[in-house]
């Protein structure tokens, strides 16, 4: 797998998240490419290829969203490559979890993510809560490369 020219790229183990998440960008008015890896081993290497061999597309996606509770490589390991990257590092990382736990919130954030986000249980929260997020970080947000 390869990370592709995409606005948001979704990060996340679960199919029935990741199914929810793109049937909520695709019934939003938000215009944007995502692209999903479904395994954080995965997205591990897809990230360290994507900043150790320069395979970087025309620009990075403008946001990451990243689940924590994976199995194999969890969201801490996948948050630390970005961070460490030097050439995606300045990425912002949506934590969206279903854990409330300080201690992971406190981890997430000293780790560099850019905002921590419980994933509702609602499927029209879940849908209201990513069109916000998408709508905030990929139209809102100014970036560097803007």
């Amino acid at each position: 797998m390869k990370i592709e020219n995409s606005e948001i790229l979704l990060i996340d183990d679960d199919c029935n998240d990741i199914e929810l998440a793109l049937l909520a960008f695709e019934r939003s008015n938000l215009a944007a490419k995502v692209q999903t890896i479904n395994d954080g081993e995965v997205a591990l290497r897809c990230l360290r290829d994507w900043s150790e061999n320069g395979a970087l597309p025309d620009r990075p996606p403008r946001l990451v969203i990243l689940d924590l509770k994976m199995s194999k490589v969890d969201g801490f390991e996948v948050l630390k490559e970005i961070r460490g990257s030097g050439k995606i590092d300045q990425v912002p990382v949506v934590i969206l979890t279903s854990s409330r736990m300080s201690a992971d919130i406190e981890k997430s954030y000293r780790l560099g993510c850019s905002a921590y986000v419980v994933k509702p249980v609602n499927h029209w929260e879940y849908t209201r809560t990513l069109n916000s997020l998408a709508a905030f970080w990929c139209e809102h947000n100014l970036t560097p490369l803007d």
